[in-house]
């Protein structure tokens, strides 16, 4: 997990006059999951409290047992839409993942594993 900032407070200090997201795609076949806080060539909301608002609404949803990763991540997003009124859309780039992963599974679903 990387919480990183893509907006520069100090423009004229920056390489590039451009603003947000330079896109990466995951490695094929890695089973890899990255997930943006905003769509390219958007810039994240800061939110109101210590944490933006991808932040917020991720640790609001991560630890709910046995919730599947991209479900989770569409909880996320979904928050995050709302809390923005449409500004800011996280976006999901995976390819088929071979298997569920849960951050909290139960006693159960891991004894199941």
């Amino acid at each position: 997990m990387l919480d990183a900032c893509r907006d520069n407070p100090l423009p004229s200090v920056s390489r590039s006059s451009s603003r947000g997201l330079a896109v990466m795609s995951a490695p094929r076949d890695s089973e890899t999951v990255i997930v943006y806080s905003t769509k390219a060539g958007d810039v994240a909301q800061d939110g109101s409290g210590s944490n933006s608002t991808f932040t917020t609404a991720f640790l609001d949803v991560v630890n709910t047992p046995d919730l599947d990763l991209l479900v989770l991540l569409n909880e996320v997003g979904t928050k995050v839409k709302r809390e923005t009124g449409g500004k800011q859309i996280p976006t999901i780039y995976t390819e088929p993942l071979s298997r569920s992963f849960t951050f909290f599974p139960s006693k159960k679903q891991a004894e199941e594993a």
